[in-house]
């Protein structure tokens, strides 16, 4: 079994680097992610890239400086 399997890890500014490293971290250890980035075209590319190594993952674009937003990636979550 893995360390994060059955988990689901929210993982705001994961479109690249230390973001997207700690995405791929947890998806190497079985937790579903949620890739949160203000650009839908770099966060689309850390997906497919994620997707590609077989791993569950999902994105939503959003500024997390922003509550309403948050809230949204927050019911986004809980839905995927």
């Amino acid at each position: 079994m893995k360390l994060l399997e059955d988990k689901i890890a929210v993982i705001t500014g994961s479109s690249r680097g230390f973001g997207f490293a700690i995405a791929q971290t947890f998806a190497k250890e079985g937790a579903k992610v949620v890739l949160a980035a203000r650009t839908q075209q770099t966060l689309q590319k850390a997906l497919d890239q994620l997707v590609s190594q077989g791993y569950t993952a999902a994105g939503f674009a959003c500024d997390t400086s922003n509550y309403t937003e948050v809230l949204k990636l927050a019911e986004f979550a809980v839905s995927k």
